[in-house]
């Protein structure tokens, strides 16, 4: 999926999300001339003549890592709100280092 998509796809992981679902969502995000690829691709995965991987690199392939990641974002926005919250975090640990260290902190 990618290095951006790593994350979201990390998430993922712990959440049920159909193929069918995620393919609806995806045809939102994507030009209306892909949707009949997306939807044989679908007709494949659900026949067992396309697998999972094969599957991720299709959809890459035909709807593109924008339209993809709008869809998981659409489908599942408390991933958004999870890479917010580590964001936050992640700023918190280095003001309190810096704190700590005895260095001022920036804007």
């Amino acid at each position: 999926w990618g290095a951006s998509m790593q994350a979201p796809m990390e998430n993922l992981k712990n959440l049920s999300l159909s193929v069918p679902d995620l393919l609806k969502t995806v045809k939102q995000f994507v030009q209306p001339d892909k949707h009949g690829q997306l939807d044989q691709m679908l007709n494949r995965y659900l026949s067992k003549e396309l697998g999972k991987q094969q599957l991720q690199l299709e959809l890459r392939s035909v709807a593109g890592r924008d339209a993809l990641r709008q869809a998981l974002l659409a489908h599942v926005p408390q991933i958004g709100e999870l890479a917010k919250k580590r964001e936050l975090q992640e700023r918190e640990l280095v003001a309190d280092a810096l704190t700590a260290m005895g260095m001022p902190q920036q804007g």
